[in-house]
């Protein structure tokens, strides 16, 4: 579970803008790529869990929509599926993307039935049969007695609105590239929801059928809004997460079809990383290796249709900051993909490459490492120290190299707000941004711990600060 952000955190990860040239692809692949909406279900899911106070659908990025959401909604905080959706975010992590995994694996609104046997695989794993079924026999109770048909049926004309703005999203995607590009079709549909509810946060879940087809979704939230408050979109500015989004239908696949190979080197780099991945909802080196490939992968359509801007190059430095130090060389692998086409017609058949590249990277863990950022000095005391002075008023972080110095992301310890002894007034960097000035205000015979995030801490090389938990304890006088 996420802990509270001191300072300045983002939820979700952004990827850099990038021109695009409008294709025409051949009719057959056309149907794979149905066209965008706002769906009921999803809307649903997303209210739900914002009256059960998950922070991820709490965002309030479309004012007046959010607005109507409480206005019509709060009065059944208490409700039974409410209530059931807070114990299943305590207790089961169903948070991020679980609640658009179940949406998708239910009929339209008012019915909201099953549209295949739940299991404890079905819709996810998280989930499970028993509390799956549960939940959805108290959310049509919900559906009936939050009167929920006569609230979509008010924003109707805004959802409306919505599907026609995003099309300009969907007509700049060059879906040939997919084919191209991975050398097969998708299995089923791949299906974009415009996810008005969700603030910015976007989610790929899938529907697997019984035979093995599977009929991915993206469902892209909403983050740029016209003066007058209704959401508009563009291309530079949602077009990568669309493809971020589709990617994973075809790479998913390809790395759990090799998670035997891939397990051992995964868990080797993971586990430096296991702070940096899952406050970014990567909770394993599967997650982490599914993202990584669909990163690189959006990079690779980048490099293809760019304009001469070099964004993908732009795009690299950012993913290296988001943690994945390795992108870059991914990324030349991935070329050498692209070059071999007569040897490798798909991706699938280039696995073992990047099976190889892994385990070389594992092999190499310290060099991969030593290039991130390091804390070099804590002064005037150390790091897990117990016996600082309650006096003391500040101390200093050294760093093993100049930081881009914008912004800080610190955030709360395990033991919560009440143990965070930093002032906001006053933190600042110094030294040509080697170092971190922090005002502390400390009582004696107190347990402090903060966590420093590579967020907004990483080199101008664009390499980040691993996150860093900083605890201590003051004497008692």
């Amino acid at each position: 579970m996420r802990k509270s952000v001191a300072f300045i955190s983002c939820l979700i990860i952004t990827i850099s803008v990038f021109c695009q040239v409008n294709t025409t692809p051949d009719q057959n692949l056309s149907s794979h790529f149905p066209l965008p909406k706002v769906d009921r279900r999803t809307e649903l899911l997303s209210i739900v869990f914002r009256l059960a106070g998950n922070r991820e659908y709490n965002q309030d990025n479309f004012k007046s929509y959010v607005k109507d959401i409480h206005d019509h909604f709060d009065q059944f905080k208490n409700h039974e599926v409410v209530s059931f959706a807070r114990e299943l975010y305590q207790n089961n992590g169903i948070s991020f993307d679980a609640p658009m995994s179940i949406a998708i694996y239910l009929s339209q609104p008012p019915q909201l039935k099953p549209i295949r046997s739940f299991s404890d695989q079905i819709p996810e794993p998280r989930w499970g049969k028993e509390n799956a079924e549960k939940f959805v026999s108290l959310l049509q109770q919900f559906y009936v007695d939050a009167k929920c048909e006569e609230f979509f049926s008010r924003q109707e004309k805004m959802y409306k609105m919505a599907q026609e703005r995003f099309k300009i999203v969907y007509d700049a995607l060059d879906i040939s590239w997919y084919k191209e590009y991975y050398g097969s079709e998708p299995k089923g549909s791949l299906n974009v929801l415009v996810g008005l509810g969700n603030g910015a946060c976007n989610y790929g879940p899938k529907i697997i059928h019984p035979d093995g087809g599977e009929d991915p979704y993206a469902v892209m939230g909403s983050w740029s809004f016209d003066p007058e408050g209704k959401p508009i979109f563009s291309p530079d500015g949602y077009l990568p997460t669309l493809i971020h989004e589709f990617n994973h239908s075809f790479v998913n696949q390809l790395v759990e079809g090799n998670a035997e190979k891939l397990e051992k080197s995964g868990q080797t780099i993971f586990e430096p990383l296991a702070s940096v991945m899952s406050r970014q909802a990567y909770s394993s080196w599967r997650y982490m290796e599914q993202e990584a490939l669909v990163r690189a992968s959006v990079i690779m359509y980048m490099k293809k249709h760019d304009h001469g801007e070099k964004a993908w190059e732009k795009e690299i430095t950012s993913q290296i900051s988001n943690g994945f130090i390795w992108i870059d060389e991914l990324v030349d692998l991935l070329g050498t993909y692209e070059n071999s086409r007569d040897q490798y017609p798909t991706l699938e058949s280039f696995m073992p490459r990047i099976i190889t590249f892994y385990d070389e990277l594992a092999k190499n863990k310290k060099a991969l490492f030593d290039r991130c950022v390091q804390i070099k000095k804590i002064t005037p005391f150390k790091n897990h120290a117990r016996n600082v002075s309650p006096s003391l008023t500040g101390m200093e972080i050294s760093f093993s190299k100049p930081l881009v110095g914008k912004g800080f992301s610190i955030w709360y310890g395990e033991k919560g707000e009440e143990h965070f002894p930093i002032v906001s007034d006053g933190l600042k960097y110094a030294d040509n941004n080697t170092s971190l000035i922090i005002p502390l205000k400390l009582k004696p015979n107190t347990e402090y711990e903060f966590v420093l995030v590579g967020q907004h801490f990483r080199a101008t090389d664009g390499y980040p600060l691993l996150d860093v938990q900083v605890s201590f304890k003051t004497k008692a006088k």
